[in-house]
């Protein structure tokens, strides 16, 4: 993480615990807390703590955000900052490479969700430009993630719903003020993307787990978010919003 490092060194004093956080954070792809974060570090939760997470945050390095329905002690802190993500994912303990590595690297497992990873960053990046490409910026829109993991209660008791009985998340909804949350697909491929009966099934599933958990009536909307936009078939037909890269990097 040489130059990320460096980075950090020459905007922060202290820059030991900035890099800390940051190692921590690279673990959990999705977030932790504040306690977490100190569980990970063992630093001292104090006012320093908390304007470190501020300044990472100001400069780009993290973001901070409250998953939905939560409150502010459950603010997640996720690493966002694409050097960095890169550097754990690739280049952290791989010792030498050959002039051809990155290369062969094109089209491998890896590679693939690297790049699928990669793009939700990018359009974490730019919530401010898919709020406007989705035509909401005139409501008032809490952007935020949701997930549900049931409880070995929950998973053995034979009077709960089988649905209720497994795991879900959504890395990105939009909870507006219109009595509407936009659910976000956030899809990376090469050309369009194509949306199958298995993924399509996926998502509808992933609708209902999210109403029977929280009880909301607001209307669920599903966009999906891709740089090319979508394969046009019987699923994509359904699809209401589609956000493109050419929305992503419109100035607003």
């Amino acid at each position: 993480m040489r130059q990320t490092i460096t980075d950090i060194i020459s905007l922060f004093k202290k820059a030991d615990n900035y890099i800390t956080v940051i190692n921590a954070l690279s673990t959990v792809g999705k977030g932790m807390t504040r306690s977490d974060i100190i569980e990970k570090t063992k630093l001292t939760n104090n006012g320093n703590l908390t304007t470190l997470l501020k300044e990472l945050e100001q400069c780009e390095f993290i973001r901070s955000f409250v998953p939905f329905r939560k409150e502010k002690k459950d603010t997640l802190y996720q690493l966002v900052d694409q050097f960095s993500l890169f550097h754990f994912h690739f280049i952290k303990g791989q010792g030498f490479f050959t002039k051809d590595y990155w290369m062969k690297k094109i089209g491998t497992a890896s590679y693939n969700a690297w790049s699928g990873y990669a793009f939700e960053t990018v359009c974490l990046h730019h919530i401010d430009q898919i709020v406007e490409g989705l035509g909401i910026s005139g409501t008032i829109n809490r952007p935020c993630s949701w997930a549900y993991r049931p409880s070995k209660a929950v998973k053995e008791n034979d009077d709960v719903d089988d649905n209720l009985k497994v795991g879900g998340q959504i890395d990105l909804l939009i909870d507006r003020s219109d009595k509407t949350i936009t659910v976000c697909e956030m899809k990376y491929s090469d050309g369009e993307y194509e949306i199958d009966k298995a993924y399509d099934k996926h998502v509808q599933d992933r609708l209902r787990l999210f109403k029977d958990v929280e009880k909301t009536t607001k209307t669920l909307q599903v966009a999906y978010v891709t740089p090319h936009g979508l394969y046009n078939n019987q699923y994509a037909r359904k699809v209401k919003k589609q956000i493109t890269a050419e929305h992503l990097f419109r100035q607003v």
